[in-house]
């Protein structure tokens, strides 16, 4: 789960795609991840670890 944006120098699309590369870059396997983005002024769904 990525959070904490900056409402000024970063936007959610941005924040996911970066990591996604980063992931992808690492040759990790994205399809056993889930990514997701926060929202910034609403709760989001409880995420079980």
């Amino acid at each position: 789960m990525l959070g904490h944006l900056s409402e000024q120098n970063n936007f959610p699309e941005l924040a996911y795609q970066t990591v996604l590369n980063s992931i992808i870059s690492k040759n990790i396997d994205i399809n056993k991840l889930s990514l997701q983005v926060a929202d910034r002024y609403k709760p989001n769904k409880v995420i079980e670890v």
